[in-house]
């Protein structure tokens, strides 16, 4: 099942033109960077996103 935030965080990596760094994604969604990075593994964890956590500005969406 897919949250409410996941969803949000979704919709806004569809819209968006570049690869956002999570602050950007944290500020679009009006939630904590730390909510937003648990929110991410949670879509990595089910296939939806992919992305380097060393590295910033590398989140992709998983094209199904």
């Amino acid at each position: 099942m897919t949250s409410k935030v996941q969803l949000q965080v979704y919709e806004y990596l569809t819209r968006c033109g570049t690869q956002p760094t999570i602050k950007e994604i944290s500020f679009a969604a009006g939630r904590s960077q730390s909510t937003i990075h648990q929110t991410l593994e949670q879509l990595r964890k089910k296939g939806f996103v992919i992305w380097d956590t060393a590295r910033s500005r590398t989140i992709q969406l998983v094209r199904l």
